[in-house]
């Protein structure tokens, strides 16, 4: 294969990242607490940047904990979004601007010895997110760069989490989220489920001996709002896996299982781009197919 007549990055760019964080604790009173803190980041190619987070936690009984919670994050574009020459299908762009989330969060937790329950709603607010352009065609004349989308991206859901200790050997859980998410205009956002879903179950039956069963379910992903195919449909995956510790010696680790136990088929979706005729493409008409099943073993000593 002959290599490309240029390179597909700027090769003379650097980029310097300083952060510095400060944060309080304040008790109000016994049982509540107030959180405050502030982050800086200094990008040298990016500017700077100044994101908060707040939060109280109100213990009003002894099983019932209510927390709340506001923050702010940036993220800087990438190297490829930004210097990427267009040898690949897009061309990076200079002029972008980092990604900006807003959070809030409320959490309600009920706990006893062996046992808790998490309810959590939340909000966020996405601005600038760095996309593809929607005519992103790499064979047509247009210049095709990644772009900001003009619009709020909006999202909010609701997520309930269990997990309970049977025995001392044996421990079993679940969490459950829903999400809507629209690009600011009502439009689904392509890639993204309402639904996600997981649950596990663990088992010590003797000492350094730990086996695990996973579950996770992924509901039906959107396509994007210019892409006419139907949503990918959601799965179901089995996760197992084999730990033994102080195998022969203190502090030697053996971990083995097998990803997608079922062999389940995964597609992710791929994006569509439109020609300069406005008539919608795709770049890989079949998506994205996953890995099936896949064994794994890992071995690792700490001293």
């Amino acid at each position: 294969m002959e290599a490309l007549s240029e390179e597909w990055l700027l090769t003379d760019k650097k980029r310097k990242i300083f952060s510095a964080y400060f944060q309080h604790m304040y008790d109000i009173t016994e049982n509540f607490v107030l959180i405050g803190g502030l982050r800086y980041d200094d990008y040298n190619d990016m500017g700077n940047y100044l994101t908060p987070r707040i939060s109280g936690v109100w213990r009003f009984s002894e099983h019932h904990i209510l927390k709340a919670q506001y923050s702010e994050s940036v993220r800087p574009p990438t190297f490829t979004e930004l210097y990427s020459r267009g040898t690949s299908f897009i061309r990076g762009s200079e002029d972008l601007d980092s990604e900006r989330i807003k959070s809030y969060e409320t959490e309600y937790i009920w706990r006893k010895p062996g046992m808790g329950i998490r309810t959590t709603l939340f909000y966020s607010e996405l601005e600038d997110k760095i996309l593809y352009p929607a005519y992103a065609d790499t064979f047509s004349s247009i210049n095709i760069e990644y772009k900001n989308a003009q619009d709020t991206l909006k999202s909010r859901g609701a997520e309930i989490e269990f997990d309970l200790e049977m025995t001392k050997e044996l421990q079993t859980g679940f969490n459950i989220s829903y999400t809507d998410t629209n690009d600011g205009n009502g439009e689904s956002i392509g890639g993204v489920s309402d639904w996600l879903a997981n649950a596990w179950l663990i088992c010590k039956p003797v000492q350094d001996y730990e086996f695990v069963l996973r579950y996770h379910y992924t509901g039906e992903r959107h396509r994007d709002a210019e892409d006419p195919r139907e949503d990918l449909k959601g799965f179901h995956v089995f996760d197992l896996t084999a730990n033994v510790f102080n195998l022969f010696k203190s502090g030697l680790t053996l971990r083995a299982g097998v990803k997608n136990f079922f062999d389940t088929d995964i597609i992710c979706p791929a994006p569509v781009y439109k020609d300069e005729k406005g008539i919608t493409g795709y770049y890989y008409q079949d998506d994205f197919p996953r890995p099936g099943r896949e064994w794994w073993m890992d071995i690792s000593y700490e001293f």
